[in-house]
């Protein structure tokens, strides 16, 4: 028997190439990690090194699942490895991907930029912060607000800043035998208290459903901070007003 017959040998031999393989691709990674980091300099740092992390995860996997093949050949061991290593791969990273899937989604349009007055599922604030898994706003009352990109992604996103200010609205309803034209002159009258506070003049528009008129008055407010201040007093104005009237969510 030769020692290339020797099976031994031949164990011996598989062990050195799959060792071979394993220092190559690790080289080849730190390489890959460096051409990465330069490729996607404009992305947020966080969210690079997680996606730097990930790839090499995968190719250290999918390298073990080769060295594996070249020591031991047998297709049903490599078979069952796979298919072992393709779940784990599946569970790990469901999360990340639809983080990633939601970042893109949000924020290659350049809809939101840090300084923005967002709204988001009712909650609303200034947009201080971009992460790598979601942003975080600061409500008026200096309170910090944590927003997933998934919830960004799946959720109505109002950004209401403008170029001197940022945008709220306030709706109520009144019954269908109130006059229109007068509600709207009253309604004027009460907001002239409230102009000093506002960036440009109050718009206040009228629609007629069924049996009642529904009021939108939009007003442009120079500091957000005293949005929700200013809101109670619009409510309250339109309470004093017309008692009849329903406040509506907007």
């Amino acid at each position: 028997m030769t020692l290339f017959e020797n099976p031994i040998f031949g164990v011996l031999l598989r062990i050195v190439i799959a060792s071979a393989f394993i220092v190559a691709v690790y080289f080849i990674t730190k390489y890959l990690s460096r051409f990465l980091e330069k490729a996607m300099s404009s992305i947020d740092r966080r969210v690079r090194k997680e996606i730097e992390e990930v790839i090499k995860y995968i190719i250290y996997v999918v390298a073990a699942l080769i060295a594996v093949a070249i020591i031991s050949p047998e297709v049903s061991i490599l078979t069952t490895l796979l298919l072992l290593v393709g779940l784990a791969l599946i569970v790990s990273f469901s999360d990340s991907l639809r983080n990633w899937g939601a970042q893109y989604s949000t924020r290659s349009i350049g809809f939101l930029k840090i300084g923005d007055w967002v709204e988001v599922d009712g909650y609303y604030g200034r947009l201080v912060e971009e992460t790598g898994s979601g942003v975080v706003l600061e409500s008026p009352r200096r309170e910090k607000i944590f927003v997933p990109n998934t919830r960004l992604a799946s959720s109505i996103v109002i950004n209401r800043t403008t170029q001197i200010g940022s945008i709220h609205i306030v709706a109520f309803s009144l019954p269908g035998d109130r006059n229109p034209v007068e509600a709207m002159e009253e309604m004027r009258e009460a907001m002239s208290t409230i102009i000093p506070e506002l960036a440009s003049e109050p718009e206040i528009t009228m629609e007629a459903r069924k049996s009642e008129y529904y009021f939108e008055i939009a007003v442009e407010i120079m500091n957000a901070y005293k949005a929700q201040m200013i809101r109670e007093e619009i409510v309250k104005k339109i309470l004093e007003a017309f008692p009849e009237a329903k406040i509506l969510e907007t």
